[in-house]
């Protein structure tokens, strides 16, 4: 699992439950605190992480993640060595 909830951390302010744009977070209304509700929707967009001011969301992207985001780089030509004969 990507996502982990550190509850010693959390202060219960609900950030990373209302800001997951795919509601991986849920809420137990009975304990008062966040849960990992469907951990396979999570898209590893990181927001509960970012959005969680007191270190609650322990986030890890998953290295076949890393793999996809290097595929979708955009191919960039590789740039000339710079000359600075040409510019005086």
């Amino acid at each position: 699992m990507s996502v982990r909830i550190i509850h010693d951390n959390c202060k219960k302010c609900k950030a990373c439950y209302n800001q997951c744009p795919n509601d991986v977070i849920g809420w137990d209304d009975k304990k008062n605190a966040p849960f990992i509700a469907y951990p396979d929707e999570c898209s590893h967009c990181g927001v509960c992480a970012l959005e969680c001011k007191f270190g609650a969301i322990s986030h890890t992207i998953p290295l076949a993640c890393c793999d996809d985001i290097m595929t979708f780089t955009p191919a960039i030509n590789k740039p000339e060595k710079f000359d600075w004969k040409k510019w005086v």
